[in-house]
């Protein structure tokens, strides 16, 4: 295991065992609507930045500026990735020690992160500047953002189904 080397399992024990990962543990109602919230929270953030990435690709909301609908749509995006970043650390202290050894785990946890250093960086540029960005740029930026947010939700619908990791 490649990660288990970068962070001992002492550490996904001390999470699991926190007392956020017990309680929710030992609940029967907790962890299910953690996820429900968590899963309303990231049809959310698909949802508003897919308008921006439509927007982008022309074909949604064409009579209105890229920079005008981003601004728009900013707002839900951020909160609604907010709201499944914490519950998303909620569902993972209740189970650290099984996502220690889910490689579907890791690769969405990296996925985020590129997918968010993505959107702060390419996708905030080309939305800002709007009209002067070329439109095939444009449109390369929205496919890419596109791509990276459906590879985080695809890793982690495959969290369920991988037992062993790497």
């Amino acid at each position: 295991m490649v990660f288990l080397k970068i962070l001992p399992i002492s550490f996904f024990q001390w999470c699991e065992n926190s007392l956020v990962g017990t309680g929710i543990r030992h609940s029967i109602w907790q962890f299910p609507t953690i996820e429900t919230i968590h899963l309303i929270g990231l049809t959310i953030l698909f949802g508003s930045l897919m308008v921006v990435d439509l927007r982008l690709l022309g074909v949604v909301l064409r009579q209105h500026s890229v920079a005008v609908v981003a601004s728009d749509f900013m707002i839900w995006f951020w909160t609604a990735l907010l709201i499944s970043v914490c519950t998303g650390v909620a569902m993972f202290l209740s189970e650290a020690t099984r996502m220690s050894y889910n490689s579907a785990f890791f690769v969405k946890i990296v996925l985020i992160v590129l997918a968010v250093t993505f959107h702060l960086t390419v996708h905030r540029k080309v939305v800002s500047s709007g009209a002067t960005n070329s439109v095939l740029m444009g449109k390369f930026t929205a496919c890419l953002s596109l791509l990276c947010w459906l590879s985080v939700a695809l890793a982690g619908r495959a969290i369920a189904f991988v037992v062993r990791g790497f």
